[in-house]
């Protein structure tokens, strides 16, 4: 007759919190998955998965939005460049003299 007694467990799941104090049952406040996304340009051509287990082909050429991780794979390896990076101010500077070359003067 034990086993066929209803439990308070027996309202429980994983998006329950249970009070052990009070037996009070709570919804689990869940965080929102939050996917950054990172825009791209390939390239080269190359391989890849989203999901880790359907292989797509990614074109040269060709912009993608792609999760964070992902492209910045692909930037790193040299196989796409950052759309959405801000261009950086590069500054040419003169050679500076060597002791060799003041010496021949």
């Amino acid at each position: 007759m034990l086993f066929n007694q209803s439990s308070v467990f027996d309202h429980v799941d994983e998006t329950s919190i249970i009070d052990l104090k009070t037996g009070e049952i709570t919804p689990k406040q869940v965080k929102e998955r939050v996917e950054h996304t990172m825009k791209i340009k390939m390239l080269e051509n190359a391989p890849g998965s989203v999901d880790g287990i359907t292989i797509q082909h990614f074109e040269a050429g060709t912009e993608y939005d792609l999760p964070k991780w992902m492209a910045d794979a692909f930037i790193i390896k040299g196989y796409a460049e950052n759309l959405e990076a801000a261009p950086t101010e590069q500054k040419v500077t003169a050679p500076e003299e060597t002791k060799a070359a003041k010496a021949g003067k």
